[in-house]
């Protein structure tokens, strides 16, 4: 799934309304968005993310060049999809110009749930 400042998709709907109504978006629900907001400040977009190995690689397109912070999470299962919630773990915080972030994760899983997010944005994306 890619997401870009220039293509706008249904999914960037809802950040960009609730940027514009000021309205504050719960944390469980915000780390399920996948859509980026075309009102109001844009921080990142464009999230990929791969597995590579043991490795996991998560790159971005920042509008950054600021040293503000973007926490990278990730979740080997989708318990948000049965109404329960997921069991992220946070592998680092970088800096949103960065673009790009790579660290290594056990897991048997086949799936996992990549979340980068700032105080103001958050996006989502999946490795299947």
């Amino acid at each position: 799934m890619s997401i870009s400042k220039e293509t706008w998709r249904v999914v960037d709907i809802l950040p960009s309304i609730c940027n514009h109504l000021g309205v504050k978006i719960p944390e469980e629900q915000r780390n399920e968005l996948d859509g980026v907001p075309f009102i109001g400040p844009l921080e990142f977009s464009d999230l990929r993310a791969s597995r590579q190995g043991n490795k996991i690689v998560v790159e971005w397109k920042s509008y950054v060049t600021d040293n503000r912070k973007l926490d990278i999470l990730i979740s080997p299962s989708n318990n948000f999809k049965k109404g329960d919630e997921d069991q992220y773990v946070h592998p680092a915080t970088v800096l949103v110009k960065d673009q790009r972030f790579s660290f290594a994760f056990q897991s048997t899983s086949n799936f996992f749930k990549i979340v980068i997010k700032t105080p103001n944005q958050a996006l989502n994306t999946w490795i299947k």
